[in-house]
């Protein structure tokens, strides 16, 4: 068994949860514009009567909805898709980690190596490793 340092598929894990709190943050905000906007427009109604003079109110409300709504759907699918890609690589690079594993003693497998200057290596392998007495 290869000596093993770090977990396999550690970065993009942590790269999938981001995506899904982006996500989840996007459908919070749209919810807390939107009943905003329904709040002004019932308020609106309530205190005017109801003239007909206020009718663009709930127009303007309504277009400006839809087009937010289409907005936030759009976000939320780029969300969605990057954090499936991210937890599709995870998963890859945990079965590929797994395989190093089985490598003989004489080897030594770094997961998830993290540099300032290149960026993140999912593995490294080191060996054989030759041990003189």
């Amino acid at each position: 068994m290869a000596k093993v340092f770090g977990a396999a598929g550690k970065h993009a894990g942590r790269q999938s949860v981001v995506a899904f709190k982006r996500m989840f943050a996007t459908v919070v905000i749209f919810a807390v514009v939107a009943a905003f906007f329904e709040g002004v427009v019932v308020t609106t109604f309530f205190t005017t009567h109801i003239r007909i003079g206020w009718i663009w109110l709930p127009v303007v409300t309504g277009i400006l909805l839809l087009w937010l709504l289409n907005y936030a759907n759009r976000r939320v699918d780029q969300h969605e898709t990057d954090r499936l890609n991210w937890r599709k690589g995870a998963l890859g690079e945990y079965e590929v980690g797994a395989e190093l594993e089985r490598l003989s003693e004489r080897y030594a497998v770094f997961n998830d190596v993290n540099t300032e200057e290149f960026g993140n290596f999912d593995h490294i392998v080191v060996g054989p490793l030759e041990f003189s007495p």
